[in-house]
């Protein structure tokens, strides 16, 4: 190997014959003094070192994320006192594997002359290579080449839903998906002209056909220009649609589903009537069957309307945490790169797709989303949270802020097995789908219920249980037990829904009792209403006059439902609540007991003829008390 690009010897020799195989031990290559690297500014590697920030995405506090850190810090923290030592020893550099065809970091440590460890990174450099240079059997990293849905791209992405499809071994919670039935309305491509192929509104007959679709996720971004009504339903039917005219988004996924092989492709703008109410609830009910019986579903992550496109990267790679690229040569071979970068650990919870309300099932419910993000297109389905096209230095944190999270991953029945055999129950995956869906925007919030109505009915099938908004069947008293978190957004009630379902108001809602309970009868008995609007439940509960509670210090928690209730207190409620204006009592409906021997309760007022109406959540001290009141039964709404 020879010495380019200015290395110095040091640098030189890591990347030796002989330096590398020494690089690959469990001692590593001592490459120099802490304070002797500031000497060399003209290597490239000790000049990175020194001045760059080379650690990258950590979620670890750090006082080091350069070399010189260790003298004059950069940050307002003052360098510890353990730093001092550490700035006289010996920088040791070591690739963790043990041979060269798994390399693909660069771990960084300082040790003193005598070999105790002063001081190491909490994430190694990442080591990337060209799958087209020598180094590519020394590295499986390779650089971020998205640019565009390319025919190699394309070919890329084939491969990894065939892989999904067939490959038992690696995606064990995946099924081959043959033809499968068609929705109401698809788009058909009928051309293969660029830039956008041709496509005609196809209507499946009534009895039934097949096919292998894909469908789109994006945003709306407001009243759409292009649609299906019932002025020009006909004319779609007729003939091919004006592709030059769509949207690019649409033209994007016209050309993404023809790429991908596909003949088919469902978007809810131009395959569901939006004039026509009674087609419009019909296709929303479908909205299940549809995703789940897509071959995959496109999701065009990061626009924020259906005039802005996905298949061009949007975010600049590499900004914030700068990459070091050296040539170096291998006997016999030309010159090539090396490039060491810092861990980029990638978050997608600022993604436009995942603010809206309405995209929220389009993520949980397909079997296969093909993503494309600002960075690089990347798959999910429920056997892998996010599968690349090829291995880089992003790592999406799906722990913490890898939006959304796929919760129903594996809970499909497979190859005969049977409920007993799903990993999660529904009490652990309904307190997160709550969480994750009621962040959402909605642009009306009388859609609360609807836009949810795809991952309930996916989740009734799996369960073989019944909801009923929000509220279900096997754990009423646990999903009862919700309360409104505090996020600084105001809070209003939605008309026209029960009280007693957290799809009444707005913004975010907690339902962290239904972790701890989970179907626990609690104190209450809970009839649903058999009325099809299912609007009321009939509670078997203690009744309990909030008044009282208060008088003998007992509260300890109060979490009111609005945010009216909030600001002015909770007799202004109980009057504001009066027909006449007056005040009004309020009761508390006790539905269980906690571990540590509290009781929960609903806040609601009398609405008269045994009816009363939910406020908030409190919690009570003293069970024994209270629970001596007889019990009875109460209508809720």
């Amino acid at each position: 190997m020879s010495k380019l690009d200015n290395l110095c010897g040091q640098c030189t020799f890591v990347f030796s014959q002989e330096g590398l195989q020494q690089l690959f031990t469990s001692h590593g290559v001592r490459h120099s003094k802490v304070v002797t690297f500031e000497s060399r500014p003209n290597c490239p590697l000790c000049s990175y070192l020194w001045n760059k920030n080379f650690v990258g995405s950590s979620n670890q506090p750090q006082s080091i994320r350069r070399l010189r850190d260790f003298i004059a810090p950069e940050t307002y923290l003052s360098r510890p006192r353990s730093f001092q030592q550490a700035a006289q020893g010996w920088v040791v550099l070591q690739a963790p594997e043990s041979h060269y065809a798994k390399w693909e970091h660069l771990s960084l440590r300082v040790e003193s002359e005598a070999g105790r460890l002063l001081w190491q990174t909490h994430h190694p450099l990442r080591v990337i290579a060209s799958k087209a240079g020598p180094y590519a059997d020394l590295t499986r990293l390779r650089p971020l080449e998205w640019n565009g849905l390319t025919t190699e791209w394309a070919a890329a992405l084939r491969s990894l839903i065939s892989e999904c499809e067939n490959s038992q071994k690696l995606h064990n919670y995946c099924e081959l998906q043959y033809s499968t039935p068609l929705p109401t309305r698809v788009l058909r491509i009928i051309g293969y002209e660029r830039p956008v192929p041709r496509v005609s509104l196809h209507v499946t007959p009534e009895e039934g056909q097949v096919g292998r679709y894909a469908a789109l996720s994006y945003c709306w971004g407001g009243p759409q220009e292009v649609s299906l009504t019932r002025e020009n339903l006909y004319d779609l039917q007729r003939g091919p649609l004006d592709s030059a005219s769509l949207p690019q988004t649409f033209k994007d996924a016209i050309l993404t589903t023809q790429m991908l092989g596909l003949e088919y492709l469902w978007i809810d703008a131009l395959c569901i009537i939006q004039n026509d109410p009674v087609d419009k609830a019909r296709e929303i009910t479908r909205m299940c069957s549809i995703y789940e019986n897509s071959i995959v579903t496109i999701v065009a992550a990061t626009a924020s309307s259906v005039r802005d496109g996905f298949l061009k990267p949007v975010s600049i790679f590499n900004e914030r945490y700068p990459s070091c690229e050296i040539q170096v040569s291998l006997e016999g071979n030309n010159p090539s790169t090396l490039t060491f970068t810092p861990l980029h650990t990638h978050h997608t919870d600022d993604f436009p797709i995942n603010k809206r309300g309405w995209t929220f099932q389009e993520a949980s419910i397909p079997p296969r989303l093909l993503v494309f993000g600002d960075l690089e297109p990347f798959f999910r389905c429920r056997s892998g949270d996010v599968v690349t096209v090829s291995k880089t230095c992003i790592r999406y944190d799906r722990m913490s802020r890898m939006k959304p999270r796929r919760l129903v991953n594996r809970h499909v029945k497979i190859d005969g097995r049977s409920i007993n055999d799903i990993e999660d129950s529904l009490s652990s995956i309904w307190p997160e789908v709550v969480e994750e869906y009621t962040s959402r925007d909605l642009s009306f919030a009388e859609d609360r219920p609807l836009a949810a109505g795809g991952v309930i009915d996916f989740l009734s099938g799996i369960f073989h249980d019944k909801c009923y908004f929000g509220v279900w069947a096997s754990c009423p008293i646990a999903c009862l037990l919700w309360q409104k978190t505090y996020s600084g957004r105001e809070s209003v009630a939605i008309p026209g829904l029960p009280t007693w379902s957290w799809m009444s108001i707005t913004g975010q809602v907690d339902l962290y009792h239904m972790i701890l309970l989970g179907n626990h009868n609690g104190e209450a008995n809970v009839e649903f209403d058999e009325d099809p609007s299912h609007q009321r439940i009939f509670l078997t509960c203690c009744v309990v006059r909030e008044e009282d509670v208060r008088e003998a210090r007992d509260v300890t928690e109060f979490h009111p439902d609005h945010s009216e209730m909030e600001s002015r207190g909770m007799i202004a409620v109980a009057a504001a609540a009066s027909d006449d204006g007056g005040f009004q009592d309020l009761f508390l409906l006790v539905l269980t007991k906690t571990t540590d021997r509290k009781l929960l309760a609903v806040i609601a007022t009398h609405e008269g003829s045994n009816t009363y109406r939910r406020w908030g959540l409190m919690e009570i001290k003293n069970p024994d008390r209270w629970l001596s009141n007889p019990k009875r039964k109460v209508v809720l709404q």
